[in-house]
């Protein structure tokens, strides 16, 4: 069973430490993937357009992913926290002590983990991102670009329906007017 939205809520504000809070929140927010997030150069937010390009995703092809008014608020509030000589340059999240080198996967994975017992969460709870764009209404193909598959079968692997969502199907028989 996916979190609930609390869960997911209580979960991305729940770290005060902003590099934590970013990463986790773009991670829900973008369906990106964890080491596509720790390669994600500054180059590659695109605010005038609303965009994050995402290079050499999975199958090794390029793709982009919205960027939502709120990640960019993040990304500037997580910018601003350095004195100007830190800020990021190249990559958006560095190496804790090399700051030209990308965030390693272990150190966020670990940051997750010790945010999870904390908070005394189920250690199975992920992001769901295909699941909660679907049930808000996305479409498949849409969603299968967002999320860099070569493949329909591939997307619809991580699409749960839940169970709110299946209870307001209505057929398209019983939509007929007066009925059979």
């Amino acid at each position: 069973m996916p979190p609930s939205p609390d869960d997911v809520k209580r979960f991305l504000l729940a770290s005060e430490k902003p590099k934590v809070r970013l990463a986790i929140s773009m991670l829900y927010a973008t369906g990106m993937r964890l080491d596509e997030l720790c390669h994600l150069r500054c180059a590659d937010i695109i605010h005038s357009s609303m965009k994050i390009y995402i290079r050499h995703s999975k199958n090794h092809s390029d793709r982009y992913v919205p960027l939502t008014e709120s990640i960019w608020q993040m990304i500037l509030d997580y910018w601003y926290t350095f004195p100007a000589p830190e800020r990021p340059r190249e990559w958006l999240f560095t190496q804790q002590t090399r700051l030209d080198h990308p965030m390693d996967k272990q150190w966020i994975q670990r940051e997750v983990l010790l945010l999870r017992r904390s908070l005394g969460m189920d250690s199975r709870i992920s992001a769901h991102y295909a699941t909660r764009c679907y049930e808000n209404g996305m479409d498949l193909l849409t969603l299968k670009a967002y999320l860099g598959h070569s493949s329909i079968n591939s997307t619809c692997i991580y699409v749960r329906l839940a169970a709110s969502y299946k209870e307001g199907f209505v057929n398209p028989f019983d939509q007929l007017e007066g009925g059979m």
